[in-house]
This record gives C-alpha cells, sequence and structure tokens, in this order.
C-alpha cells in the first residue's frame, strides 16, 4: 500500500539525514598528535564540504563580495574581523553589520575549509590577517587565491597539505609580516633557516605551538 510504502522510505531515509547532519558538527575524538587534533571519519562529509564551501554567484549579487565571504567562513564555524566593530573577532551573523564594511581578518582554523572554498578570498581585498590553522583540506591549489589578498600582513597555514610550491604565491605578498606553516610538507621541506633566508621581511615559524 502507499502507506507501507512511505514508511519504508522514512526508515531509509532518516538514518541517511541523522548521518548528514552528524556531519555537521565534527566530534573531536580526543586524541592528540603534535598538538593538532585526530577527528573522528565521516563518509558524508566530503559532500557537506562541497556545499558549504561553494562559491555563490547569485548570493554574491543579493548581498555584496564582502558580506558572502563573511557569511562563508561564519557558516563553517570561523570568524571575522570588520572594519568598525568595537570587538575582536564577529562569530554571529547577528553582529554583521548592515552598512558596508571591509573584512580586515578571517579565521577558518579548524573548520572544513577547502580549496574551492578559498575562493571567497577574492572577494575581501582588504584582509590583512588569514588565519587557516588546521584546515587539512587546504593545498598549494587553494593558496592561489592568496594573491587576490594584497595587504595580508599575517597568514597561518600550519597544519595544512602546502608544499614548497606556495613559496612562489607567498613571496609576492610584499605586506607579509608573519607565517605560520608548522605540520606542512612544507616545513618538513626546507628548514626553518632557509624559508627565512627565502622571505626575510617575514617571521616564519615552522612549529605549531
Amino acid at each position: 500500500s502507499f502507506l507501507m510504502l512511505c514508511a519504508v522510505a522514512a526508515r531509509k531515509c532518516v538514518p541517511a539525514a541523522a548521518a548528514a547532519a552528524a556531519g555537521c558538527v565534527r566530534m573531536q575524538a580526543g586524541l592528540h598528535t603534535g598538538g593538532a587534533s585526530t577527528w573522528l571519519y565521516n563518509p558524508w562529509e566530503g559532500w557537506l564540504n562541497n556545499i558549504w564551501n561553494r562559491f555563490d554567484e547569485s548570493r554574491i549579487a543579493a548581498v555584496g563580495p564582502e558580506r558572502t565571504a563573511a557569511e562563508w567562513v561564519m557558516k563553517l564555524g570561523g570568524s571575522v574581523l570588520l572594519d568598525g566593530i568595537n570587538q575582536d573577532w564577529v562569530t554571529s551573523y547577528n553582529a554583521i553589520p548592515s552598512r558596508r564594511f571591509h573584512v580586515l581578518g578571517l579565521n577558518g582554523s579548524g573548520c572544513s575549509v577547502t580549496d574551492d572554498g578559498l575562493k571567497h578570498l577574492t572577494l575581501i581585498p582588504h584582509v590583512t590577517q588569514v588565519l587557516l590553522r588546521d584546515c587539512k583540506n587546504i593545498t598549494d591549489n587553494g593558496c592561489e587565491y592568496l594573491e587576490k589578498c594584497p595587504k595580508i600582513e599575517k597568514l597561518d597555514l600550519t597544519g595544512t597539505q602546502i608544499t614548497e610550491e606556495v613559496l612562489a604565491i607567498v613571496r609576492r605578498l610584499s605586506h607579509l609580516r608573519q607565517l605560520d606553516i608548522g605540520q606542512t610538507p612544507l616545513a618538513s621541506e626546507l628548514s626553518q633557516r632557509e624559508l627565512q633566508q627565502m622571505l626575510p621581511r617575514c617571521s616564519v615559524t615552522t612549529s605549531s605551538e
């Protein structure tokens, strides 16, 4: 009967929805290796990450580029630093002003930021701090968008998957003064002294502290 079919469909859909919801909250396993947390694997997470990190042209047209970028990182659990706001980091949509503003800082540390999601950096050219610590989905490919943020002074890529290839991009950030790259393939490929010689105007940290 129709009711029986509905019941079967419900039994199949509810577990799937529950699994997807579980992926929305990354449960910490309580295991620590070198200061980085180990997270429980969820098969839905990759699918959800693609949705959360989607570059939404219609949203940009509706509310503007900088608000879109702020909403994106907060949706992932991150925060932003805005000009004219008398507090450090904004984490709530309700705290975003209705007026025009510039995003001066973007903090996606520990969030499910992906290479595709980093395209949102092209919307915030005034940003001076980009903090992406322990964003394990980030590679050299996503870091190409950093070139659209020429005012960056502080960049934290600790715990990402960047390699020596990213140096060509970083060296073009003329305002960069602090770079953190601990627990990355790049930190394993080159010593801190070598990196410091390549980036003489910047303080380079290769530890995870």
